[in-house]
């Protein structure tokens, strides 16, 4: 499964699967909470990232995640150390 767009609203984001042809809307608390934390993170208020896409995690200047795919996600202040935990964690 994986997604090709996602759309975040201060509480909705638009999820399209490709793989199995469905939309979703859900708010981000809600997608958070189903998601394995050991493999996805919060890493701001409009991202959640799978731990397998991250490359790297940058802290110059203002932190971001960097993605194998060349994206770069930021990381916001409040969420930085979980970030790093969660990278911490899959070693």
């Amino acid at each position: 499964m994986s997604t090709t767009s996602d759309e975040a609203s201060p509480r909705i984001v638009t999820l399209a699967l490709v793989a199995a042809g469905v939309l979703v809307r859900v708010s981000m608390a809600s997608l958070e909470a189903e998601l394995d934390p050991a493999v996805f993170v919060r890493a701001h208020r409009a991202a959640i990232v799978n731990l397998d896409a991250v490359q790297e995690l940058t802290t110059r200047d203002d932190s971001c995640l960097r993605l194998v795919d060349g994206t770069r996600v930021p990381v916001s202040r409040a969420r930085r150390r979980q970030v790093e935990t969660a990278i911490g964690a899959r070693g």
